[in-house]
């Protein structure tokens, strides 16, 4: 019977590519972007489909439009397998997001031929600096190394150069 849903040409059902703005089914380097790209027969207004009185009006098929609004509430943008690209809440309401209070990241070292190199699990929303001293006496002399990072929800590695010497380093965020 559920066939007859998706075959019947009188309900008027569109079968088609949506062209997700990207499609991961894990929370590791791409991320699931719900929203329809550029050219999507979704976003076509053409294909739009009547709205009964109760619901808003949208020019757009389906859930998403431009606006990401689940990645900002929903546990997937939590978890970060949802992209925050396009993240937001549509026009018709205002909600003011606090930024993430960051975790103390545990920093994993290693090495790569002979430069040190730092590794942690970052978070989205959430920016970090390498910093460096020779000597740890009162006062610490930490020097940023490098620029600010911004956080991806995934592992984020710092590399070190062997030809600096000895130091002490450490992550901050600024």
């Amino acid at each position: 019977a559920a066939t007859n849903y998706w075959t019947d040409s009188t309900l008027t059902n569109l079968i088609a590519n949506p062209m997700l703005g990207g499609i991961s089914r894990t929370n590791v380097g791409v991320k699931l972007d719900p929203r329809p790209k550029a050219g999507s027969p979704a976003l076509i207004a053409g294909n739009a489909r009547s709205t009964p009185g109760h619901l808003t009006a949208a020019s757009y098929i389906g859930a998403f439009g431009t606006v990401n609004w689940a990645s900002d509430w929903t546990a997937l943008g939590e978890y970060s397998v949802l992209s925050a690209v396009g993240a937001g809440t549509p026009s018709s309401s205002a909600v003011t997001v606090a930024p993430p209070t960051p975790n103390q990241p545990l920093l994993v070292q290693s090495t790569s031929g002979t430069n040190l190199l730092v590794s942690f699990t970052s978070q989205l929303g959430v920016n970090y600096q390498l910093q460096s001293a020779t000597v740890l006496t009162v006062p610490v002399g930490w020097a940023d190394e490098g620029a600010v990072v911004p956080g991806t929800g995934g592992l984020l590695t710092f590399t070190v150069p062997s030809n600096a010497g000895n130091r002490f380093v450490r992550v901050v965020v600024p």
